[in-house]
């Protein structure tokens, strides 16, 4: 009797320490196919290529959320997708792209929350309507975000890019709001600087690919500060007229709840707009 139970007891063991064994190189082994997938979904060379081992990430990154919706674990795919976490903690919000080749960029998102995590469905895109409409996880425009930052109770401010189009890409400052089970993007808390004393739904800057273009939160100055563009003709063949920034300043102050529009914050001007060596994703986007 001794001696079976010893038997009964030894192969236990051996089978838990299978189990153990075979879900960490489950776990391992789906870390490595995300990490393989995302590679080539971000750096391969044909487009089809790109879009093939996006399907295959995002098929993977669903399962994975579901048992990771922390994301806490230092997994090496993770570089290649943008993780922002609000302020108070409630929610991460994960934004990836998709480049399709001939200017034609694609866009994923979610927001992973402690117990559960919604997707973003892209169903518009950035247009000349967008800062005067609001939108919902079902008709998102898409961008990759780069920064969250809280904006009252059930508010927060985002700041993404959008590199869609072979010539000019965008920076965006939006609103997303939480509450009551409830999901929307754009609320009118922006000061129209063509309309002073009227209210947008977004920020949207359009500025020439090939140009360099700041939009962010300084905590120094407590302003949401941008370059000032100008417009030109652009110097990419078959470009024409575009944006580029003229190394001033604009920006935005808040009160009482809204962001009141600054046209001038700093008097230096660079002798020619700077025009640096286009970067993918910014350093201040990583």
């Amino acid at each position: 009797m001794r001696l079976s139970m010893l038997f009964i007891l030894s192969f236990l063991g051996l089978y838990l320490s299978a189990q153990s064994t075979s879900n960490t190189d489950s776990s391992s082994g789906t870390n490595n196919d995300l990490l393989f997938y995302a590679d080539i979904m971000i750096n391969g060379f044909e487009a089809s290529t790109r879009e093939r081992a996006a399907l295959e990430f995002e098929k993977l990154f669903d399962t994975y959320l579901t048992d990771n919706l922390s994301l806490s674990k230092s997994a090496e795919f993770l570089k290649y997708i943008s993780i922002q976490e609000a302020p108070d903690n409630k929610f991460k919000l994960i934004t990836w792209l998709i480049d399709r080749g001939s200017g034609v960029v694609d866009y994923r998102g979610y927001l992973a929350y402690q117990d559960s995590y919604t997707k973003l469905n892209r169903g518009s895109q950035i247009d000349d309507s967008t800062p005067y409409n609001t939108s919902s996880i079902d008709d998102w425009y898409g961008c990759v975000y780069y920064n969250i930052m809280k904006n009252g109770n059930d508010s927060y401010l985002l700041f993404g890019y959008d590199t869609n189009g072979k010539y000019d890409n965008t920076k965006i400052l939006d609103v997303l709001t939480i509450k009551d089970g409830n999901i929307t993007f754009g609320a009118p808390i922006f000061e129209d600087k063509e309309s002073l004393e009227t209210f947008v739904n977004r920020i949207v800057l359009s500025y020439s690919s090939d140009a360099s273009v700041n939009l962010n939160f300084n905590k120094g100055l407590n302003l949401i500060i941008h370059d000032h563009l100008q417009a030109r003709m652009g110097q990419q063949a078959g470009q024409g007229p575009t944006n580029i920034p003229d190394g001033t300043y604009e920006g935005y102050v808040e009160k009482r709840g809204k962001w009141y529009y600054k046209e001038k914050l700093f008097d230096h001007v660079y002798d020619e707009a700077p025009r640096p060596k286009p970067v993918f994703i910014e350093a201040e986007e990583k």
